[in-house]
Parts: structure tokens; sequence; C-alpha cells
């Protein structure tokens, strides 16, 4: 150990590695010094560990199959992606070394039944660790029967904040037999989750989540991502289920049919609203009517400080001239005078006259467009303008921090 650093009092020697734990580079340097540097800067260098490729694997086994080592131990934040069945046996040692795992994030995986024993009973039990605050599924499991999830997240109380994307759910008519599923009885403890993003998920999963059985409890849910989401009726029981403690929420459509009911949320703060991924909205429905009949729901009490639109815009076309028989071409016309602005006076009742946004102090309003249109959309000005102009935005600009932003996207 280099005498000077010798000298100083403990708390300082840890401190001086605390400062330099996001810079892993500095890390790996002083952990080549000596045996006590190595020591210090080992929990800071596998605090995090992302293991994506099969030589990843092979270095952890070799690791696990070696002297002792605080390495493994030190693994706060672990994510593994995809999760190779072929190195399940690996996995699961990693697994049931790192008691204080804080995070875990699971990448692509087959079928749940496909997983081996092993590594589904070390799994269970890392997600049942009293450290482990944060779970993702990253597009692990294309089929996970309800029975696996009921199973999975018994008695995994410490666990706040859940991701699922990419996640689909078997109905109960093919669960496998050797799953029977298990109802949560009253008295077993659950995981109070805060923040749940999903991506997708279907009516039954929905049905899953929001029974009074569930081994999941949402009914303290401060904030909620919808992605991707078709079923609106759906996601609504589940804002009924967080009702007053919901305080922000994220949701971006495929189809504009129907809205959300907010009506049980009065301690709303943040909306968030992404329709750039469908291609059912004409130009005159933007912002569509879903957006509309959403913000109609918010309950009373809630007072939104914090709006984003996401908005796709199709460029209008020209009417046909029937007199002269003129059939459309397909060509786009960018004119302004084309453009239907009714959907944006619908919102001015919101800016102006709700109390409900009279807290509103943050406005980001992003218009997408197709990259075919590009054309036609050389200067936004003229329609931002006028669109802030209708929906009374342009008035609030002293309170409001208004952005438009031009983006391209391609299908």
């Amino acid at each position: 150990m280099p005498k000077g650093f010798s000298a100083l009092p403990e708390e300082l020697r840890t401190y001086v590695f605390t400062e330099i734990q996001d810079d892993q580079p500095a890390l790996t340097s002083c952990s080549l010094v000596c045996k006590d540097w190595h020591a210090r800067a080992a929990p800071h260098i596998f605090r995090t560990l992302v293991l994506s490729k099969g030589a990843h694997f092979s270095g952890l086994r070799a690791i696990l199959d070696g002297p002792p080592s605080r390495a493994i131990s030190s693994i706060r934040d672990l994510t593994l992606d995809p999760l190779p069945i072929e190195h399940a046996a690996t996995i699961a040692k990693a697994l049931t070394t790192t008691v204080r795992l804080e995070s875990l994030t699971l990448g692509y995986c087959p079928q749940w039944g496909a997983i081996p024993d092993v590594l589904r009973d070390a799994l269970k039990a890392t997600i049942q660790l009293p450290s482990l605050t944060a779970l993702a599924f990253k597009h692990s499991m294309t089929m996970i029967p309800r029975s696996a999830l009921q199973e999975l997240f018994t008695g995994s109380t410490a666990l706040k904040q859940l991701t699922m994307t990419g996640t689909k759910h078997v109905p109960p008519t093919i669960i496998p037999v050797h799953l029977p599923l298990r109802v949560n009885s009253d008295s077993a403890p659950r995981a109070r989750i805060d923040v749940f993003n999903l991506e997708g998920g279907e009516g039954p999963l929905f049905e899953w989540l929001c029974s009074p059985g569930c081994s999941l409890d949402m009914s303290g849910l401060q904030c909620l991502n919808f992605t991707r989401h078709s079923d609106s009726s759906a996601a609504s029981r589940l804002l009924k289920l967080a009702g007053p403690s919901l305080e922000e929420l994220h949701f971006s459509i495929i189809h504009p049919e129907g809205g959300l009911d907010l009506s049980h949320n009065p301690r709303l703060r943040k909306l968030s609203f992404d329709c750039t991924n469908t291609h059912y909205i004409s130009p005159g429905c933007c912002p569509p009517s879903c957006l509309h009949s959403t913000l109609a729901t918010i309950h009373p009490d809630a007072q939104i400080t914090e709006l984003n639109l996401n908005l796709f815009v199709d460029t209008p076309f020209p009417d046909i001239d029937e007199s002269n028989e003129q059939q459309d071409t397909g060509t786009p016309d960018p004119r302004i005078r084309y453009w239907d602005y009714s959907p944006w006076e619908r919102l001015a009742q919101y800016f102006t006259t709700d109390s409900r946004f009279s807290a509103l102090k943050n406005v980001t309003i992003e218009v997408g467009y197709d990259v075919a249109d590009q054309a036609a959309y050389e200067d936004m000005d003229p329609y931002r303008d006028i669109a802030m102009q209708k929906s009374k935005l342009a008035f609030l600009q002293a309170d409001v921090d208004f952005e438009m932003v031009n983006t391209r996207y391609y299908y």
C-alpha cells in the first residue's frame, strides 16, 4: 500500500474509492496497485455486471470455480441478456452467491418450461431476496403461465420496481398440469409495487394483476408506464386499482380507439401520451380523439404539472375535384389550409378554464412524421404556430415550457 495513503484515516481511504466508483478505468488501475487497493476497488468494479456473450458466461464459470473471490458477492446490479439455458448451472451458482443483489434484468429466454429446474429455482430464490428491489423481464419469456408468475413472485416482499417487456401470458386453459395455480392467501405478504413498466401485455395478464389473489400488490402504484399497448379497458382496470397512489402515467398506444379512465387517480401529476406507434390517425385527428377522451376523465382533484404529447402527423391530401373528375394522385399537399385544427381547438378548454390544469408548468409536444413526407414538412413553423394559437398554448408561454420537435419516424 502506498505510504501516503496508508497514513490516512480509514474513513478517508474509503471515501477516496467512493468518489471514483463510477470511473471504471480508474478503478481498474487502482485494483492493480496492491492487495488492499484491489479489495477496495473490487466492490465498485463488480457492482454492475452485464453478461451478454458466451465468453462472459465462460469467464463467470472460471471465477466461480477458482479461489474464493469477493467479485461475485459484490454484484448489486446484474443483467443476463440473453438468458442462455446452456449455461443454466453457471448462472444458478452465481445467483446463489449474489446474496445482496438489488437489481436483476433478464433478457431473451425460450419458453418458461424450457428453463432447467436448477435455474428456475435459483431465479425464484433471487427474486425473494430481501435486498432485491428492481426486476426486469426484457423479452425474457415468450410464454409465461399465470401459475408460473404467481409462484415466481410469491415471497418477493422487497420488490418495488417491475418491468415486463415483450411478455405474453398463457391463458389458464393451456397451463401445464405440472404447474397448478396457487392463489395467494390474504395473510401471505405481497410485494407492493411502486413503479411498473409494461410493454404489450394481454387481457389475461391484467386479470391476474388486478385479481385479489395475485402475488403482486398493485394498489400502491406511484408510476405506471404502458408501451405499445392496445387494450385501453384493461389498462383502465389497473389504473382503478392504483387509485389515489398514482402520480405519474406514461401511455403509448397502438390503436387509437377509446381512451383511458383516469377518474380514480386524484393525485396524478405527470401525464405522457404517445401515439407515434400507430398509422391509424388521420391528419384531421391530431391530436387524436382518444387523447381528448382521456383528458376528460382526469379526476377533479388532480393537479397536472407536466404534460408530454408525442404525436404522429400525416400529410393531408388535396380533395378530389369532382367537377373535373380529377383523381387524387396521392401527392401530399403541404399547404396549411388543408390542415384540420379543430382537435387543437378542443385542447384549449383544458389549458384555459380547467382547474385540473391550473398548476401546469411544463408542456412538451413532439410532432413526428413519416420520412416519406419529408418534402411536405420543410417548414413546420406555420403549423406549429397555428396549433399553439388554436390550443391557447401561445398565451401560456410565460408559465409553460412549450416545445415542438419535428422527428422523422421510419416504418
